[in-house]
């Protein structure tokens, strides 16, 4: 390991984060994280963040939502974490088991099927509260020793006192990696208060439609528009989405609306997680692209760019 002293790594999204803490638990001891964004500025504290793989396309996706499952189970144990184990229950016109059903346990539904829908999914995941999971997350990273630094990086060029680089900078990619196919998805979602004795999660995938139960608040979403970078709730938007939630959950309709949020997932064809070379001649591991399975893939891909810097392909 002496032989890279020093690594920064670009981004403090959910990524950047579970990357530090992990290459700071895997023996190296000067990790630094770099972001022009910091919590709860990221598009990561805006998510929903319910385990729930939006895509496992091939083994190493499987094995990196897999290997993330694992690491949230254990962090449900701790109470502070904002990890708690929650039920999810999905409705379907159509339905197609999901590549990951064998992962989780499912159990009995307990919600009653809307009529529009014909098939009927439940199962327990964890759910990551990113009012308090992140702070969480920057807090363990902290603790180990990482330290947190706020700046735009525009070039590899900046970085001066880096051995590695990991490229956690999401949608910054786009110019920062001069990756073009990288491209926004918008996702916009209404917070209101928590209904009472309402503790778990209702989707309608197909949809697009979920209602997420959290601590203080819940989450009622969502949109998916791919290359629009407006970040300014959008009223009507919000009207639609309370309508739609309304038809798997009426009593929605009865919570007061606390917020309204915009966050711009990092879509890409796949998810980029290699290794290369600067300009410099110093090892740059890709980690970006999860679109909108951040907080599903987190873990998996962060001990994937451990294994890469000690290792190698």
């Amino acid at each position: 390991m002496s032989s890279f002293p020093k690594i920064m790594v670009v981004g403090a999204g959910v990524n950047g984060l579970c990357c530090g803490i992990t290459l700071l638990e895997g023996g190296f001891t000067e990790v630094e994280i770099i972001a022009e964004d910091l919590s709860p500025h990221t598009t990561s504290d805006i998510a929903a963040a319910i385990w729930r793989p939006s895509h496992m396309q091939n083994e190493h996706l499987a094995k990196w939502c897999e290997t993330s499952l694992s690491q949230l189970m254990l962090l449900s144990k701790n109470t502070h974490s904002g990890v708690s184990w929650v039920t999810r229950t999905e409705f379907y016109r159509e339905f197609t088991s999901p590549v990951w059903q064998n992962l989780v346990e499912h159990v009995k539904p307990a919600a009653k099927m809307p009529a529009a829908y014909q098939h009927m999914l439940s199962y327990k995941v964890p759910l990551m509260d990113t009012t308090i999971y992140m702070d969480y997350l920057i807090n363990s990273f902290v603790k180990l020793g990482g330290k947190i630094n706020q700046e735009k990086i525009k070039a590899w060029q900046d970085i001066k006192a880096a051995d590695v680089i990991v490229n956690c900078s999401g949608l910054g990619a786009l110019d920062l990696a001069k990756d073009e196919s990288v491209y926004p998805i918008r996702g916009q979602v209404v917070v209101v208060e928590r209904p009472a004795r309402f503790t778990a999660s209702i989707a309608a995938p197909e949809d697009f439609i979920y209602i997420i139960a959290r601590k203080n608040d819940c989450i009622v979403g969502g949109t998916a528009e791919k290359n629009d970078w407006h970040t300014k709730p959008d009223p009507k938007i919000a009207k639609q989405i309370m309508a739609q939630a309304a038809e798997i959950y009426p009593a929605i309709t009865k919570q007061k609306i606390i917020g309204h949020k915009v966050g711009l997932r990092p879509g890409r064809p796949s998810v980029r997680l290699e290794s290369d070379w600067d300009s410099q001649g110093r090892l740059l591991i890709h980690n970006y692209g999860h679109g909108g399975a951040g907080h599903s893939l987190s873990w998996g891909c962060a001990k994937a760019v451990l294994e890469l810097i000690l290792f190698g392909n």
